[in-house]
């Protein structure tokens, strides 16, 4: 026998939903129906993040609304589908039914994770200073340049220095030009990356200091990025 099925058009990030399969039978006794949004390990979905691309001309109407009160790691979130009378059901042919679901599942804003790559010219000597709440989960060195990627937590609305980077010429050489560096977030307005310069009695600069400060979000939960500071 037919049925219809209910299937979602979503680009899915960091939640899955399961497809609804509907028999004539239920059709005819009921025209609303529901799909559930699950996050995956450590993510949040919050009903306010989602809403409708374009509707399949079989559906009346897409709602989404949450299963708890709190939003939290708990927390799923329901499409409310309502379905048009008079859906014609052929002999043998499946009615496949698009859900144009969109949204993003979060994750906890007070932890942030970035990865910093440097490209280390010869007679340049790079030194980092990190803030002593922030771990280094990965490295790797490849020809002249380095990648270490950190993870720190801190307060929702806190700010603070995470790290120092810290380029000093070898004796008898100057940063010429200096390091130049480049910022890859969705949330660059939350970093402050201050410099400091030092230079030797023929006014070379010898030595720079790049200070980085990061302001955690005031929400709790945030999309998750990637990002990446790059030194080059």
């Amino acid at each position: 026998m037919p049925k219809i099925i209910l299937k979602t058009t979503s680009f899915r990030k960091n939640y899955n939903i399961d497809t609804v399969v509907i028999t004539e039978n239920e059709y005819k006794k009921e025209k609303s129906f529901e799909l559930e949004v699950k996050p995956e390990s450590g993510f949040v979905v919050d009903a306010n993040d989602f809403y409708n691309g374009y509707i399949d001309e079989n559906i009346e109407s897409v709602n989404y609304s949450n299963t708890k009160n709190e939003i939290g790691f708990e927390n799923k979130v329901l499409v409310s589908v309502v379905l048009k009378e008079n859906i014609t059901f052929e002999q043998v042919k499946n009615i496949i039914v698009f859900i144009p679901v969109n949204g993003v599942g979060k994750v906890v804003s007070n932890e942030l994770t970035f990865t910093d790559e440097t490209v280390v010219e010869a007679n340049i000597n790079v030194y980092d200073q990190l803030n002593g709440e922030v771990k280094r989960i990965s490295s790797n060195t490849l020809n002249n340049a380095s990648s270490n990627t950190y993870v720190v937590h801190g307060q929702n609305g806190e700010s603070g220095i995470i790290m120092q980077k810290i380029f000093e010429a070898t004796h008898g050489y100057a940063l010429s030009p200096p390091p130049d560096w480049k910022l890859r977030s969705r949330a660059k307005s939350n970093y402050t990356i201050t410099t400091k310069e030092f230079r030797d009695e023929d006014d070379n600069l010898v030595k720079k200091v790049y200070q980085i400060e990061y302001l955690f979000p005031k929400d709790k939960f945030t999309a998750k990025y990637e990002d990446k500071i790059t030194f080059i």
